[in-house]
Formats: C-alpha cells, structure tokens, sequence
C-alpha cells in the first residue's frame, strides 16, 4: 500500500483545527482525522480589534509537533484561513502595528468613499470580486490615512494564510485564491491592480506577484529534524472547500452556511463577459463569488 500523510491547517473566525489526511493511492481513498482543535477570537488592542497570531501560530505548531511524535511521516503541509485580513512586516521580518481584524470600524465609510472617487463599476470590472466593506482594499487605505507613522517601516504585507506559512518556513508568498479577497488583484493580470493599490495607500512593493496553488513555500523542520513542505493551496476555505468538491460535468451551484454562493464550474478561465455585463444593482451576475453576509 502507497500512502501519503498530508496536515491541513484550517483557522477560522472562532476556531482553528489541525487535521491529519492519510490517502491510499492504490483504493483512492482518503481518511481525516483530527489531531488537533483551538479556539481563536477577537481581541481589543490599543482601539482596534485584533487577533492574537502568536496564539494561533503557537496552537499550529503544538498540532503539527502531535503528528510528529506519533512517529507518522508527514509529505506536505498546507494552511487556508479566512480571507482579507493581512499582517505587515519590516525589512528584518518583524511585526508592523497590529493584526487588525475585519470586524473592525476603521473601514467605516471607505468603500463609499471609494466607489464615489473610482467608480463602482471600474472598481469592480478590474477585480472581479464583490463590494465588501472590510476588504483589503478599504483596509489598507483605512491603514495608511490613520497610521502613516507605520508606512516607512512597512516592506511586506502577508494575509493570513501567507503570514503562517512564512513563520513556518522562513520564505513569502501571497497564494492567488486569498490574494483575489483583497479586491486589489486585476481579473485581467492576475497581479495587482495598480489603480487600486495607489487608492488603497499600499507601496506595490509590499507585495510579490500572487501565485497560483500547487507551489512549495518552503520546508518546516519537525522536531525530529525532517524536512516537510509547505504547499500554497488554495488558502482561501472557501476555495479549499470547492476544490475538494466533486464538481465534475455540468454546471453545479453550491451553497455554504456561511451564505458564500458560488456559481460556475471549476475551470481556470474567469468569466470575464458576466464582470462587463454586471450592473451595480445586480450583484448576483458576478459569475465569481458573491458574498451575502459573513
């Protein structure tokens, strides 16, 4: 029998979990287990709510040290978080301000601000990603209006799944799926969207061109000394969760409980007529990924 032992690192809004996926090549199946389980939440920092990455990165560590004291052989590992929220570094790759949440009030009023100064359908039509008024975007213009003290020492931006990734192997990344939450990366170039960017506040610098899932970050050394990749999947939940979807043949729409819909088949091509075609009023013919409430 073939055997490949793969940990997810799955971190939610509430909680985080480290799950041990064993598959047998030979009958194609593939059995879970729960190694370990955490709480995360939002914490009150200085006026801003954050969360508490040193907590979370601690709890990740302890369940991939559990997976390694039982002795089992670990062939890859891969993180996914929610999307949006980011974590900025200096040069030396230390912490810059805080890990401000989405549920914070900073962004009050931008996306308006935004859609009035871009325009709504430009904004859109270049991102392809629905109107929110915590994502990326408004958060780093939020970032850079009301700390510009921070700005010369930023070098890096890492979302979430990223940031975890790098204190595991010490190397950046910023995967595409959780990069398209920012409503800063263009449908067109699968890069970030300069018009955006320069909105938004943000040095282009601070980030690496996103790439695609399937890539190794880099290598955890467990305990024992071996040398495990970190993979990029897709780190989005949401997108890690299509992905292990059977989503095969025909046109499939899938409803989570979360109230995510989305509509269309899991192919590489975007549908770029339905972002010219959509109309401000009329968010449900985004043909990407809808978001009605979080």
């Amino acid at each position: 029998m073939t055997f490949r032992n793969c940990v997810a690192v799955d971190l939610g809004a509430s909680s985080g979990r480290v799950m041990l996926a064993r598959y047998e090549r030979e009958c194609r199946s593939l059995t879970l287990r729960e190694i370990h389980r955490f709480n995360n939440g939002l914490h009150s920092q200085n006026g801003y709510v954050t969360w508490d990455v040193d907590s979370l990165e601690s709890a990740i560590r302890l369940g991939l040290n559990k997976v390694c004291e039982e002795g089992i052989r670990i062939d890859s590992i891969g993180i996914d978080t929610w999307g949006v929220d980011f974590v900025l570094l200096d040069q030396q790759g230390q912490r810059v301000g805080l890990p401000v949440a989405y549920r914070d009030s900073r962004t009050n009023g931008l996306m308006a601000q935004a859609q009035q100064q871009l325009g709504k359908r430009n904004i859109y039509q270049r991102s392809g990603i629905q109107f929110l008024p915590f994502n990326t975007l408004y958060q780093l213009h939020a970032l850079t209006e009301q700390q510009p003290e921070l700005i010369p020492h930023i070098a890096h931006a890492l979302l979430m799944p990223d940031y975890f990734s790098y204190r595991l192997t010490g190397k950046m990344n910023w995967e595409y799926t959780n990069a398209t939450t920012t409503q800063l990366v263009n449908i067109n170039s699968d890069d970030w969207d300069e018009s955006l960017l320069a909105w938004s506040g943000a040095n282009k610098a601070w980030f690496g061109r996103p790439t695609h899932p399937g890539n190794v970050i880099g290598h955890w050394i467990c305990p024992q000394s071996n040398e495990i990749p970190v993979v990029a999947v897709a780190s989005h939940d949401t997108a890690s969760a299509v992905i292990a979807s059977p989503l095969n043949g025909s046109r499939r729409r899938l409803s989570f409980f979360w109230h995510l819909v989305i509509d269309g088949l899991r192919k590489a091509r975007r549908h770029l007529p339905m972002t010219r075609r959509w109309q401000p009023t009329s968010p449900m013919k985004a043909g990407r990924k809808v978001a009605i409430g979080c």
